[in-house]
């Protein structure tokens, strides 16, 4: 499970929302119309994925945007505009002006978004307790691997929680000893834990795979 997060993470936000989108619409979709067939109404395939598209994507969208801001602010804009996106769209499949109906009918779908950045926003919160203090020595630890988490490096260490240090990952990587070896853009790896280089991954020890970057490939080979 870890892996599939890890390779999801990896990937550009652009892709991650359209999967979710995709992934939404589908599966809805799919849902929909079994239901309907089961019920004796059966649904046309527009009715059924155009449901997903208005009412699910909008939403999954603004949480994958709103958990990596900081600013309420910004959340409640992306929150706004997923309700816009939504209104445009249901607007699109009707051929008609939105009503104040409908936008009654957006409360719920922002009120659970809001709901769902909020706890993200709480174990952000909870995670950064585990924020090295000042004086910590990581060279105390046996580093596995290491993420970029935006202004930090959170630090995977074998027999230990994860752990965030306030660093860039080159900066960071450079002053290990040994120096980690940087896989990816988000990624670097302490040499010892590699067990295997494969086409698009390394295999760690402890069975994890982590992605390879393009621009990293040639080095890691060599």
């Amino acid at each position: 499970m870890q892996s599939i997060l890890v390779r999801y993470e990896s990937c550009p936000i652009a892709l991650r929302l359209l999967a979710l989108s995709v992934a939404a619409i589908v599966f809805n979709g799919i849902y929909c119309l079994a239901y309907r067939y089961a019920s004796g109404d059966p649904a046309t395939f527009w009715e059924a994925f155009s449901w997903g598209a208005i009412n699910l994507a909008p939403w999954l969208a603004a949480v994958e945007i709103g958990r990596n801001l900081t600013r309420a602010s910004q959340v409640a804009i992306v929150v706004v505009l997923a309700a816009f996106a939504s209104l445009l769209l249901g607007s699109a499949a009707q051929w008609a002006m939105p009503d104040n109906f409908e936008l009654v009918r957006r409360i719920p779908g922002m009120t659970l978004t809001l709901l769902t950045l909020g706890g993200i926003d709480l174990a952000r919160r909870h995670r950064s307790r585990n924020e090295v203090k000042p004086g910590f020595s990581p060279a105390s630890f046996t580093c596995d691997w290491v993420r970029a988490a935006g202004n930090y490096v959170e630090l995977h260490l074998a027999d230990h929680k994860p752990r965030l240090v306030r660093a860039g990952l080159q900066e960071f990587a450079d002053n290990q000893s040994p120096p980690l070896l940087r896989i990816h853009r988000s990624y670097a790896v302490a040499p010892d834990s590699i067990a295997a280089v494969e086409r698009s991954h390394v295999r760690l020890a402890c069975g994890l795979r982590l992605p390879i970057g393009h621009r990293y490939r040639e080095k890691l080979s060599a």
